[in-house]
């Protein structure tokens, strides 16, 4: 059974599960050309979907932390490959399967919430964590803990957002609710990224995150091995 995630407190413990077995392949491509690129991925939080075995809460994920990835469900990691450069991340979705997602006992728990997280791939089913970002956390209300009753009222929620440590002015981000929440990504090389939720144990969830990805003058790139692949059900083009 899994406890909670309390993301002041940081309260979700790990229970003895068997390990996973690694397949490692691309699950999900998309190719841009344009000067903009934008890209919008769906992080699916189960059943079928993208966790890492670590994933118990921001303060056991942050970033720099090398995770190993959970694809249950799926052929493998939900990954994008993108040149060097600066870009953006912002929410895609404030209604529907993605405005938020459920971390037990789903559909019929109160235990939504909004988070995500971004590695960078090693080629081995392991990634080091690069974004570990969650919110927002009312400041007063029934809710200050970061977990929902419903999933619109996750997707509707206004407070402060975080990438790693709640609390810590360093980790604060600029956005101030589940619809306007923004952070930024820099790469210094070539990177394939995996996108998945903070969670272990997939199979009692439900919902997920949808992600605006882009940026200004930059080539997004999507393959696997240098080789591009077919569009996937888990991507599609930005409308920025």
């Amino acid at each position: 059974m899994k406890v909670k995630m309390n993301v002041k407190a940081g309260s979700r413990a790990l229970n003895n599960r068997a390990p996973v077995s690694w397949m490692v392949c691309a699950a999900a491509v998309l190719t841009i050309g344009r000067p903009a690129s934008a890209a919008v991925v769906d992080i699916s939080a189960g059943p079928s979907g993208w966790g890492c075995s670590q994933c118990s809460g921001p303060q056991n994920v942050l970033p720099g932390t090398v995770v190993n990835l959970v694809n249950t469900g799926e052929p493998g990691p939900l990954q994008l490959t993108l040149d060097p450069g600066t870009y953006t991340i912002t929410n895609a979705a404030t209604t529907g399967n993605y405005s938020a997602w459920n971390f037990e006992g789903y559909p019929s728990s109160a235990n939504w919430v909004w988070s995500f997280m971004i590695g960078a791939d090693h080629g081995n089913g392991t990634a080091t964590v690069l974004k570990d970002d969650f919110g927002p956390i009312p400041t007063s209300g029934p809710f200050t803990n970061g977990i929902f009753g419903t999933q619109a009222e996750a997707a509707a929620a206004t407070g402060t957002t975080w990438d790693g440590r709640y609390g810590i002015p360093a980790d604060l981000l600029p956005g101030t609710s589940t619809a306007g929440f923004i952070d930024t990504l820099t790469l210094t090389n070539t990177t394939t990224l995996d996108f998945f939720v903070d969670d272990y144990a997939l199979g009692d969830n439900g919902g997920g995150v949808a992600l605006n990805i882009a940026s200004t003058g930059t080539l997004c790139r999507c393959c696997a091995n240098g080789r591009p692949l077919s569009l996937s059900r888990h991507w599609r083009p930005s409308r920025c």
